[in-house]
């Protein structure tokens, strides 16, 4: 059962300061990224306006949503006069630069025009990145990335990391153009801020499509950045780093996991630099990597990190907590020893603590995954859970839940009526478990369906065993409920397409035969159940 509830759910992130003393400090080095929170949909990030600039003059959010005008010194207006005129439009003066980079120029002008790109591609209101890359403009930075000085390499790779947040074909020619072997080349940079700009942009690459996500591993992006772990990093490069290696992961179809394996011995790296976000970046990997089966597993066992992902439970951070539910959730999927590792780092504990009323939907589905791996295990990690003060509030989640936690709770309780022990099986009817498997049927859903027919029997099956005074209290107990009623019903509408287990409920627990002899397996919804 849980080797089916895993592939479920595989197949089912103005007045401005003195411009001089910004541009000096660019010159010197001391780049400050502003880095645009990730959007869920596409996890890719663009490079902004720095945030001394937005602070000095606010108003530039809340503009018109064309792109920005900008200063241009008095040697680009000398260069080309239209530039200080108020006759043509900002899009107009943006051609003109655009055609400018695109002539030889000097290192002082082409330094002048490639910072005016990179504040113009850092714009939230709608930037030209698709007509930099269709003009062919990107083609010079690219150029510019590979053979200029530092300082103008540097604003190019800004520009860079923003081209690569168009949309997938303009990307792609990007990609045709040379800039994924640019970057590539500059990873080996003295320059921590340049290399950080170039792991940056193929974080946006690798998120792009499977084949652009594929294509970077080939280049193996992998091993040059552990390369880089190996040097003494900024704690932005840090972050980026992690990011990159978990965008690795997205996709279907998922990537080699053996691409990862020796990413793991730097894992302790990225959750000693107590940055959240390398810290989540690197669980979303983990993630991936505990989803491939036993093995690997066992590969994350060895690093020495579960504990760490086990404090993690506790966190203030909400998306931490969710992802360590998802890791310890993954590793008891695993074997029976894989699992105890996993109840001894406290996840069964913590469990308790984290499904309060309070916790986030999503936070109390990925409770209710974990806990029916646990379920899913031996008599004795099924009893444990039992045993647990908050396993009520997991019964109730049965009927007081929406449809989706419902269903949730229901494959838990289902997977405890598989540990082929009696005692333990029958130990359920503590709680108003059969009551709540009866009204499951409700539900219509197909999987929860043969789910509760499994159940049922087991739990049937079980009292079976454990007779008192000759009678089968748990068959007894079901058919008061009504239940007997429930798959006669079922079993004289939908005769042909009920579960085998529904005919063998009947037969074998009430003596009830149906004069349809062969029974096939129930492969779709019927259009409805409809109950006495």
């Amino acid at each position: 059962m849980i080797e089916s509830r895993i592939e479920e759910r595989n197949n089912n992130y103005q007045k401005l300061p003195d411009y001089s003393t910004v541009l000096q400090k660019r010159e010197e080095g001391a780049i400050q990224l502003r880095k645009k929170k990730r959007t869920e949909n596409t996890l890719k990030k663009r490079a902004l306006l720095a945030p001394e600039i937005i602070e000095a003059d606010p108003s530039l959010l809340e503009r018109p949503k064309t792109p920005l005008n900008f200063r241009y010194s008095s040697t680009l207006i000398e260069l080309c006069p239209a530039l200080g005129t108020f006759d043509i439009s900002p899009n107009d003066k943006i051609s003109i630069l655009f055609e400018l980079i695109k002539k030889p120029q000097n290192l002082e002008i082409t330094s002048e025009l490639v910072k005016l790109l990179r504040k113009i591609f850092s714009s939230e209101q709608n930037p030209p990145l698709a007509e930099a890359v269709t003009s062919g403009v990107s083609i010079v930075l690219i150029e510019l990335l590979r053979t200029a000085p530092l300082y103008i390499k540097l604003e190019a790779a800004w520009c860079i990391i923003n081209l690569t947040c168009s949309p997938p074909d303009v990307a792609d020619l990007l990609i045709q153009q040379g800039a994924a072997q640019a970057l590539l080349e500059n990873l080996d940079s003295d320059s921590l801020d340049l290399v950080d700009l170039c792991v940056w942009a193929f974080g946006n690459i690798a998120t792009n499509s499977v084949k652009d996500r594929n294509m970077v591993i080939k280049m193996k992006i992998i091993d040059k950045l552990l390369q880089i772990c190996e040097r003494k990093m900024t704690n932005t490069l840090i972050e980026d780093i992690s990011w990159v290696i978990s965008c690795l992961t997205m996709h279907n179809p998922p990537t080699d996991p053996n691409e990862f394996y020796k990413f793991l011995d730097y894992l302790p790296i990225f959750f000693e630099a107590n940055n959240n976000r390398a810290i989540e970046d690197s669980c979303k990997t983990l993630v991936f990597l505990t989803n491939q089966g036993s093995e690997w597993i066992d590969k994350v066992i060895k690093t020495g990190l579960l504990p760490k992902i086990a404090e993690l439970l506790v966190s203030s951070v909400a998306s931490l907590q969710f992802l360590a539910l998802k890791i310890l959730g993954n590793v008891a999927t695993g074997d029976e020893e894989q699992t105890d590792l996993a109840i001894n780092l406290g996840l069964a504990d913590q469990i308790g603590q984290v499904l309060m009323p309070t916790a986030v939907s999503s936070v109390k589905m990925e409770c209710l995954w974990a806990i029916s791996n646990i379920l899913a295990g031996t008599a004795a990690q099924v009893t444990l859970i039992i045993n647990k003060p908050y396993f009520p509030k997991i019964v109730n989640l049965m009927i007081d839940s929406d449809s989706a936690m419902r269903k949730e709770a229901i494959w838990a309780i289902s997977n405890a009526t598989f540990c082929k022990d009696p005692e333990t099986i029958l130990s359920l009817l503590q709680f108003p478990v059969l009551e709540y498997f009866t009204e499951a049927f409700e539900l219509n859903d197909i999987k929860i369906y043969h789910s509760v027919i499994s159940a049922i029997y087991n739990i049937l099956k079980s009292g079976q065993q454990r007779l008192k005074n000759g009678k089968n209290l748990a068959a007894v107990k079901f058919e008061e409920l009504g239940g007997v009623e429930i798959l006669e019903e079922i079993f004289r509408k939908h005769g042909d397409a009920a579960s085998k287990k529904t005919q063998r409920i009947l037969e074998e627990f009430y003596g009830i035969i149906e004069e349809d002899e062969e029974i096939q397996i129930l492969t779709e919804v019927p259009a409805t159940f409809i109950f006495s």
